[in-house]
């Protein structure tokens, strides 16, 4: 990395060399500027003989970086190490470094983070002698991989078996560390890998790897250990640390809300003792396109009704925050200009939460221990996930061999083994498997995939508006005491292929007069569409006379299973275990809900 943005002189003579060594610059790395007597230079951020960087003032004894005191740190597009934090003391939440993205300021500094973009520094014009203090970063003389134990080799973004390419010797041992970046995460290249297959062992967050199935695209987290046998040895491996795709899962791109070094995004204000955010607060998170990622709600305090977080098209207030939603779009933030509270911070968790067991999490994926080699024997996992019913996610099965009948992956109370994966499953509930004590296979793994015909309405124009748990409700409606206006208008957008029926919360309109329109038919009064299917858009209008409290109307399933082991997936039903066979003595009973005038046919 080098300073270029600042102020630099240019070094004539070897006299005044020495003079910029002695003041913590590097003449190296001088921008070629008109020359400027050392007694007028403005000060900027310098970079010393050790190539470590610091603040203006830094380097004086005593020193203080200026008001208005800004640089650039320009950082090599292939960068692969770390930075060490020496000194960081900084006016919180006013005098930031920026690194990939995230503001560090106060005593927080980019601790382990691998710079991947340009670095920038800039103070206020508000100096508090007793919050501003000096700030020195510099990146370490080492690689992001640390060799901790053993012979292996560190190579830049790689690292390797001892000898390689010639075979590592019997009882071969080391321990490697690295400082990752969450928001810039490398994933695993192979360049090659070879060892004896169940005794030499390559192991990654606690998934082992042997034989020549290395570990392709794994994110790194942890501790890797490498441990050989006594006896038997190959050509080894060798592995490195390339880019990630979409390694951002959300970003702030406009507004004045803050995203920390852990990757949460809160409010204006929200880091602030006693802060609140303001009026006609506003901010846009981009999110990324193939986010699998849930929301984390870690505090949720805005103006209720007025003041609104919006998530996947559903405006989040009060104290009801987007708990385990899994956000898909753009996430908008807006106050108005009357009541303000403490606000929000949200962060990003893992669909997939691994409960017990060695089975693996890899993103939108999940597999059985060993994948792809042999799961072991009486091999047990729980996964537990968060899915956003608004945007429901099917499986899609990437490898699934286990023993038929005996060695079992359990979804929403269903059992699947063999060869018959649980592709197309809608996943609601836990997760389970389970393999018995003897025979094993390859094992699986599942991911998600994005279901067709996710929403099965929304609010398509109009002022109606849809609850975090899908409901839908006239204007009005959720405040307390609240009638929905003259002249009233919305259109509810229905799923083409929806199969769910109308479940009526409330229903309270002028009769004759304001009428919800579903499948042609006109609700009005205290009649609502009572456990009607809907198949086409829903319309809802209100004349200029007497208004009414409104309505509110949610989406159930057609199918109910009132007792018994079999299964409702939409809008099918199936006999237990389906499609294996169904056990002895099976029993059930379903109910359903269903619009007499819009027939189905079995």
């Amino acid at each position: 990395w080098e300073v270029t943005y600042g102020f630099a002189p240019e070094i004539e003579s070897i006299d005044e060399q020495h003079t910029a060594a002695e003041a913590g610059l590097s003449a190296s790395h001088f921008q070629s500027v008109p020359y400027i007597p050392m007694s007028d230079l403005p000060r900027s951020c310098s970079m010393d003989p050790d190539g470590c960087i610091s603040s203006t003032g830094y380097q004086d004894i005593g020193g203080q970086y200026p008001d208005n005191d800004a640089c650039t740190i320009a950082v090599a597009s292939d960068n692969m190490q770390a930075i060490d934090v020496v000194a960081f003391s900084t006016e919180a939440g006013k005098d930031r470094l920026l690194v990939n993205g995230v503001a560090y300021d106060g005593s927080t500094g980019p601790v382990d983070i691998v710079p991947t973009a340009d670095i920038t520094w800039s103070s206020d014009a508000q100096t508090v002698v007793s919050q501003i203090l000096a700030g020195r970063s510099a990146l370490e003389r080492c690689q992001v991989w640390v060799l901790e134990s053993g012979s292996c080799r560190v190579d830049g973004a790689c690292i390797s078996s001892s000898n390689f390419p010639n075979a590592y010797p019997n009882n071969d041992r080391c321990v490697f560390s690295a400082a990752f970046d969450p928001r810039r995460p490398r994933v695993i290249d192979v360049a090659s890998f070879a060892t004896e297959l169940d005794w030499d062992i390559l192991t990654i967050d606690g998934v082992q790897f042997s034989g020549t199935g290395g570990p392709a695209g794994v994110l790194p987290r942890e501790r890797i250990t490498w441990a050989a046998d006594e006896s038997v040895t190959d050509s080894g491996w060798k592995i490195c640390l390339a880019a990630a795709e979409a390694a951002l899962a959300w970003r702030v791109a406009s507004g004045s809300c803050s995203m920390d070094p852990d990757g949460c995004i809160s409010s204006t204000g929200y880091q602030d003792i006693g802060g609140q955010y303001p009026d006609n607060d506003a901010c846009t998170i981009a999110v990324a396109s193939d986010n699998m990622q849930a929301i984390d709600v870690v505090a949720f305090s805005t103006e209720a009704g007025k003041d609104r977080l919006l998530v996947n098209g559903v405006a989040y207030d009060g104290s009801t925050g987007p708990v385990d939603i899994v956000p898909t779009a753009d996430i908008t933030w807006s106050s108005d200009g009357g009541v303000t509270d403490s606000g929000w911070k949200i962060c990003p968790g893992s669909v997939w939460v691994l409960e017990s067991g060695s089975c693996r999490v890899d993103g939108a994926c999940i597999s059985s221990s060993n994948f792809p080699n042999a799961y072991p024997n009486n091999d047990r996992c729980v996964f537990s996930a968060a899915f956003d019913p608004r945007r429901p996610r099917v499986i899609d099965v990437a490898s699934f061999a286990t023993e038929l009948d005996w060695d079992i992956l359990t979804i929403d109370g269903v059992q699947f083994s063999g060869t018959g994966g649980p592709a197309g499953v809608l996943p609601r509930e836990r997760i389970t498997w389970a393999a018995d004590e003897s025979v094993t296979d390859s094992g699986w793994k599942i991911c998600l995939a994005a279901a067709e015909a996710a929403l099965a309405w929304r609010v398509a124009s109009g002022s109606c508006s849809m609850d975090p748990d899908g409901c839908i409700s006239s204007t009005g409606y959720q405040d307390i005491g609240g009638q929905y206006p003259d002249n009233d208008a919305c259109t509810i957008a229905v799923a083409s292929d929806n199969m769910q029926a109308i479940d009526v919360v409330a229903f309270s309109t002028e009769a004759g007069k304001d009428r919800l329109l579903v499948n042609g038919v006109a609700y009005d009064g205290s009649t609502g569409p009572v456990d009607i299917v809907p198949t086409a858009d829903i319309t809802w209008s209100s004349d200029g006379g007497v208004t009414d409290s409104g309505w509110k109307i949610c989406l159930r399933t057609v199918w109910v299973l009132e007792s018994g082991s079999c299964r409702v997936d939409g809008a099918c039903i199936s006999s237990s275990n389906f499609p294996n066979a169904y056990p002895n003595n099976d029993r059930c009973v379903f109910s359903a809900a269903f619009d007499p005038r819009r027939g189905a046919q079995g």
